[in-house]
């Protein structure tokens, strides 16, 4: 039971963090967003480079952080609630590493120019790694928990 409430609280917190980075394309019609937008931009930019040519572009405004970064935002999302649906009982952990070596592979063949930048694939290599990781994260969670319920 604590489980959940704590997966729903942090449900709500991704939620909120994935609308933050959305939030040029979503309220781009309201003036005073204008006023607010450098410091959710200045939020955002601790944790992703920004570059304008990694960012994805929806209605002629700019999300606040680069593809390979809003995928794996939302693939933490994705994960969050999948979980709520599905129990994974396999150890994760050889897909985060699988995960993680698709995304090393693409920065590092991208900085050695063997292949230009792909919106595509960050989104796509960001989801994998996103998805994987929470779910990794919170299988554990859910073991280390019942570890403790065992040893009382």
């Amino acid at each position: 039971m604590h489980y959940q409430k704590f997966n729903l609280i942090f449900l709500v917190l991704v939620i909120i963090w994935c609308f933050g980075m959305l939030s040029p394309v979503m309220l781009q019609r309201i003036n005073s967003y204008e006023i607010v937008k450098p410091f959710i931009n200045q939020m955002y930019s601790t944790v992703c480079h920004q570059q304008q040519a990694k960012t994805i572009a929806l209605f002629n405004e700019e999300i606040l952080v680069c593809s390979r970064c809003a995928g794996i935002y939302f693939g933490v999302l994705f994960g969050i609630i999948s979980s709520f649906f599905i129990r994974i009982k396999n150890n994760l952990l050889k897909f985060v590493w699988i995960s993680s070596i698709v995304v090393l592979s693409d920065v590092v063949a991208v900085n050695f120019g063997f292949y230009d930048y792909s919106k595509i694939i960050a989104i796509a290599s960001g989801l994998f790694f996103g998805l994987t990781i929470i779910l990794f994260l919170e299988n554990e969670f859910k073991f280390f928990n019942l570890l403790n319920k065992n040893e009382k």
